[in-house]
């Protein structure tokens, strides 16, 4: 990856397939993550990544953007997007209490594993007067 340093990561959660990615270092790392509720727990699902987003800035400095949606056409989807500064925010957003409280919590929440799609992000932009939440 041009030369810059590449960490292995693993998204670890007990009782389901350990999923590893590739990390630059250096580089900005984005996640698309598609998360499939059990029938009737989407709800739920959403309430619980709420919660989890109001200890990022404390907990997670190097997460530069947290999205959650609801899927319009699939009443059991959430897809999350997430954004870091590099690859030692993604390290330490893995090793977070929050993150890990998080993943026992959704064990009990999701059908299966989330499908997780590392992405490089490369432009973005946001309109003006748009806030958080």
């Amino acid at each position: 990856m041009n030369g810059r340093a590449v960490s292995r990561l693993r998204w670890n959660v007990p009782g389901r397939p350990v999923v590893g990615i590739n990390v630059s270092e250096r580089a900005q790392f984005g996640a698309l993550v598609q998360l499939t509720a059990k029938p009737g727990s989407r709800d739920e699902l959403v309430r619980v990544l709420g919660n989890y987003a109001r200890t990022l800035d404390d907990g997670e400095p190097g997460t530069t953007l947290y999205t959650v949606a609801a899927d319009p056409n699939d009443d059991d989807l959430v897809w999350m997007w997430e954004e870091f500064a590099d690859g030692e925010a993604v390290q330490a957003h893995f090793r977070h209490d929050f993150f890990r409280a998080l993943q026992l919590e959704l064990e009990d929440l999701l059908a299966q594993p989330p499908a997780i799609r590392p992405l490089a992000p490369v432009v973005r932009h946001v309109s003006n007067g748009v806030t958080a939440e």
